[in-house]
């Protein structure tokens, strides 16, 4: 027996919105995720953006089903499609000061060295756990955990002996904050 499809997906009055994903995402010598910097737009519709504002708000499957009145099934699948498209990536997070630990920033200055090469080593170091390139401010900003005032020391030390680097400066996260970002609006009110 045929599936029947879904009228959800094929409804024309459904507004449909962009996002900009990576093409193809591969893994570099080092085994990082990385992109050939190729785009493509991946497609959205009103319930997507929905269900992705609603899991940023802190919201599971079923709460998000809930809200929207829709079926926990017809959100799960969505989630998983949004998933597998590259669209969403589930993520775990470690209750870090619950291990008495504490995480901070480390800001990288560049003075002629190559990024590729600083984050690479930036990402070797025992307890940087992200480092990302920012246009902007600081060139690279890795997030790091620590347990002592010892230990940052001695990751600034470290950091400021890399070829390339001109300043190193770092800050501690007291905490941290998540809110939706809205999307609907955001691809709603692009010209």
């Amino acid at each position: 027996m045929a599936k029947k499809k879904s009228n959800e997906n094929n409804n024309a009055n459904d507004k449909e919105a962009f996002a900009v994903v990576a093409d193809e995402v591969g893994q570099n010598e080092n085994g990082h995720t990385g992109s050939n910097h190729r785009t493509r737009r991946q497609r959205m519709d009103e319930l997507d953006l929905q269900i992705i504002d609603l899991l940023f708000a802190g919201n599971s499957s079923r709460q998000c089903a809930a809200i929207l009145g829709k079926p926990v099934s017809t959100t799960q699948r969505r989630v998983r499609v949004l998933i597998q498209r590259g669209i969403l990536r589930p993520t775990f997070e470690l209750g870090y000061s619950d291990l008495g630990l504490k995480r901070g920033f480390l800001h990288i200055y560049l003075e002629d060295g190559s990024i590729q090469d600083v984050t690479s080593k930036l990402l070797l170091r025992d307890g940087i756990y992200s480092v990302g390139v920012h246009l902007g401010n600081s060139d690279i900003v890795g997030r790091f955990v620590y347990g002592t005032s010892r230990d940052v020391l001695g990751l600034i030390g470290w950091a400021k002996e890399l070829d390339g680097v001109d300043r190193v400066m770092w800050s501690e996260e007291v905490y941290d904050m998540s809110a939706s970002p809205n999307l609907s609006n955001i691809f709603n009110n692009r010209g």
